[in-house]
């Protein structure tokens, strides 16, 4: 039977940050005790394998598994001794005062609930189900507070940078759920009269999606109920040139509808307002959902398939074996 980790409800609190480890998955992977980058954790394996736990830091993972989803195709290493060596190395980095990873049983591994551990991803996703919790409509202000901090964390895609295959759909995930936080940030801006707050925030979305044109709608109007009809015109222009160069496509009637808006100064507050309610129906696609549960699921079932293809050879194994019954 499948172990499973201690409740985290079990952790002694602690206070403070001193011997904390701080993981950064947003971005770039960074790993940080009292602000400083860990100087011990050099090793790939053992940083790849600290990643793929905190990112799945809710489940126990049977080791031979474990091994052979990060390094059973295509690696040099037999995938076993991998696994030691990159604990080994991962624990040494962290040193014996610090436990990270907690063994259950000899078969099972899973991250310790008693870290004293600070993960952003952790931070960005409890942030989103706060918001998610609360009700339709435009954020309440302690909501929208928590919004933007969370999209404060979102320094960058997944593990920006890394070629690691088993993170592909997470990263597709977290990034449909900063986009879908942003657009309900940015509903809030227009509708409150915050442009120069909302714009902000549109520039930083188009650095990850410069063809993104939903948001430079969202900019467009930001500036034209701002008073600035210049601003929202010159930035219809950046949206017909990004989504010529990304995507050779021409902007949709919707972005044109809303251009002669503009330019005849039609758009006013009302209509923004209606339009920031219609950004917050639109926050998160349910076709997206359903596609992104279908990747995870997908995921769960190839490693399901592979666990029982072991347990079978080893059962073979020990049948084939002289002697055995």
């Amino acid at each position: 039977m499948k172990p499973s980790p201690r409740s985290r409800s079990d952790a002694p609190e602690a206070s403070g940050r001193a011997g904390r480890i701080d993981v950064h998955l947003l971005g770039r992977l960074r790993v940080e005790r009292a602000g400083r980058a860990l100087p011990g954790l050099t090793c790939g394996k053992a940083r790849e394998l600290l990643a793929y736990l905190l990112l799945h830091r809710q489940s126990a993972h049977r080791r031979e598994a474990l091994a052979d989803r990060l390094w059973g195709a295509g690696s040099s290493t037999e995938p076993r001794k991998a696994l030691r060596q990159a604990l080994w190395h991962l624990q040494s980095a962290l040193g014996a005062g610090t436990p990270m990873i907690e063994s259950l049983g000899s078969d099972w591994i899973c991250v310790d609930p008693s870290a004293r551990l600070w993960l952003d991803l952790a931070e960005f996703e409890s942030a989103w189900s706060a918001v998610e919790a609360g009700p339709e409509g435009a954020l309440a202000p302690p909501a929208c507070s928590r919004a933007r901090e969370a999209l404060g964390l979102y320094r960058g895609e997944l593990l920006e940078g890394s070629g690691w295959a088993w993170c592909l759909s997470e990263r597709l995930r977290l990034r449909e759920m900063f986009l879908a936080l942003a657009d309900r940030v940015m509903g809030w801006c227009l509708a409150c009269r915050e442009p120069a707050a909302g714009a902000k925030l549109g520039f930083d979305i188009l650095r990850h999606d410069p063809a993104r044109e939903k948001t430079h709608q969202q900019l467009m109007r930001l500036f034209a109920v701002a008073g600035d009809r210049g601003a929202a015109l010159r930035q219809y222009e950046r949206c017909v040139s990004a989504l010529r160069e990304e995507l050779g496509v021409e902007p949709s009637r919707s972005t044109r509808e809303l251009l002669a808006q503009i330019r005849e100064d039609r758009l006013d507050a009302a209509a923004a307002g209606d339009v920031a309610g219609a950004i917050e129906a639109e926050a998160q696609p349910p076709v997206a959902l359903v596609l992104d549960r279908l990747r995870q699921l997908r995921e769960l079932l190839s490693e399901v398939r592979h666990e029982v293809h072991v347990e079978i050879e080893a059962i073979e194994r020990v049948l084939d074996t002289p002697g055995q019954t």
